[in-house]
């Protein structure tokens, strides 16, 4: 086998070896049940827990959220109109320095953490008609900040830099030489 022959293959080798490795188990993408687990360590709630709640009258419930990493929280407010469609139904995300968003009406609000912090979720609700009675759903998820990983990139660059080197060393491809010399 020539000398390129050999530096393709070896550099054809690396690239599979790299693309089998894959990301570690723990970058991997959560499954609905690692999810569920892992859930719990990422952030815990308190109080009045997210999911269908029923208005009789006006209502306001809060909702501790303490979160251990970075990451972005979702929430998703629906208005289910069980009897009727409520009066009105307003959310908001507070620390304890007050207000951080507010969203009024049904709707879908994302927010960003930088690290370990305990919010609330609070939303309010009055309902209307002949029943004065209505039902709302508050979804909660966090989709923590994950880094990429990049196992292979190291040692791509170090084959690269070795074969560099070689070439430079000493040439794989043979250089010509001029053997037509000028006589004076």
């Amino acid at each position: 086998m020539s000398p390129p022959k050999v530096v393709m293959g070896a550099l054809l080798a690396l690239l599979l070896l790299s693309l089998s490795q894959g990301a570690p188990a723990a970058m991997l993408p959560a499954t609905s049940a690692s999810a569920a687990a892992s859930s719990a360590s990422l952030f815990t709630l308190s109080g009045d827990t997210p999911g269908s709640r029923l208005v009789l009258g006006s209502s306001a419930t809060v909702t501790t959220i303490h979160v251990n990493t970075a990451g972005t929280l979702s929430f998703t407010l629906i208005d289910e109109s069980f009897s009727d469609a409520l009066g009105s139904l307003s959310f908001a995300l507070t620390n304890a320095s007050g207000a951080l968003t507010t969203m009024s009406g049904p709707g879908t609000l994302s927010w960003d953490v930088a690290g370990p912090v305990t919010l609330y979720a609070d939303v309010f609700a009055s309902a209307q008609g002949t029943a004065n009675v209505g039902l709302y759903n508050l979804q909660l998820s966090f989709a923590p900040l994950v880094a990429v990983p990049l196992p292979m990139s190291g040692l791509l660059l170090g084959a690269a830099l070795m074969i560099l080197w070689r070439l430079k060393v000493r040439p794989i491809w043979p250089q010509r030489h001029n053997c037509h010399t000028a006589v004076a």
